[in-house]
């Protein structure tokens, strides 16, 4: 009976042990790959190089040029970046994914827009794939990116290769503050 239970429990080490060294060894793979540290104030976030790249220039750019009670907001998704840089949010909308777009509607969100506009609006070419619809303002949200480009001018751009991450900087026109 001990035999038998000491090759049940040598098989259940030995496949937990390779079960554990698969995944470190996955993991790893992911840490090389997302090679690039962006060293923050709140800590170090590692990404892939073209994002890493590109989020370096945006913070660069908003410790530089926006002001530190400017409200700035990411879309599709960001709200990371109020977080790492210290800025506000206007607090309607952390996200725009299209579900969030369907949802609330294109009306709604750009008269919502207007009432707290944000002195900075970031868009990223973050793809949304998983929701059925590619790029915020190209596939879904058109509206809200036209109401962004009709209040807003293109402040900055940041790009890497092609087809690699990229922001662009929307700063709202009448806009006061630096």
């Amino acid at each position: 009976y001990w035999r038998q239970s000491l090759a049940i429990f040598t098989f259940c080490l030995a496949l937990f042990l390779s079960i554990g060294y698969y995944n470190y060894s996955i993991d790893s793979e992911n840490t090389q790959r997302r090679s690039y540290q962006l060293k923050t104030k709140k800590g170090t976030l590692y990404a892939t190089n073209s994002w890493g790249s590109c989020l370096g220039q945006a913070l660069d750019y908003i410790e530089k040029h926006i002001p530190k009670d400017s409200q700035i907001e990411m879309y599709p998704e960001g709200p990371f970046l109020n977080f790492i840089t210290d800025r506000k949010a206007n607090g309607l909308f952390n996200s725009l994914i299209p579900p969030r777009v369907e949802a609330f509607g294109e009306e709604f969100i750009i008269n919502k827009l207007s009432s707290n506009q944000p002195d900075y609006i970031f868009i990223n070419n973050n793809t949304t794939i998983e929701y059925g619809k590619i790029y915020f303002g190209v596939d879904y949200a058109e509206k809200v990116m036209a109401y962004i480009r009709e209040e807003y001018f293109l402040a900055k751009k940041i790009e890497q290769d092609f087809d690699a991450f990229s922001i662009m900087i929307y700063k709202r026109k009448n806009n006061d503050k630096k």
